[in-house]
């Protein structure tokens, strides 16, 4: 019996272990991106808003005053980044939501609503965040 509950415990810390590694990942990525493209707030003219890769380059273009081969190379790497990153962010709301049920399948009831407010509240925090002036944002479906 005792050897099941360690194979149960095994489990779930591996399942811990591989949402951490997920997570990690994710997070070097946009770090990354961030150190990589510091883009002026007003460069697309409205504070916060999602830049496209012609935006990233062309702003790359004036800073560094890149060449049209240079732009020409850089431009599929721009491309290429933002597509990781936009299924790295499907990915990470596929483990939240996952996440989110598995606990929400130990709750009773009445901790299910409790636990439903914590997550309204993280997502108004996270909302709020997002619209300070100068904060980058993000459309969320």
């Amino acid at each position: 019996m005792k050897s099941g509950k360690i194979e149960e415990k095994a489990l779930s810390l591996r399942d811990l272990q591989q949402h951490f590694a997920v997570l990690t990942v994710s997070l070097l990525c946009i770090l990354s991106v961030i150190a990589a493209y510091p883009l002026a707030a007003h460069a697309a003219g409205k504070p916060g808003m999602v830049r496209s890769s012609e935006q990233i380059v062309s702003h790359l273009k004036d800073r560094l005053n890149l060449t049209d081969n240079q732009v020409n190379k850089i431009q599929p790497i721009i491309e290429a980044s933002m597509q990781k990153q936009a299924a790295l962010r499907d990915q990470m709301r596929q483990l939240r939501q996952s996440t989110d049920a598995k606990i929400s399948a130990v709750l009773t009831s009445e901790q299910s609503k409790k636990f439903q407010q914590l997550k309204d509240e993280r997502r108004e925090r996270m909302r709020s965040r997002m619209h300070r002036p100068g904060a980058p944002s993000e459309e969320q479906p």
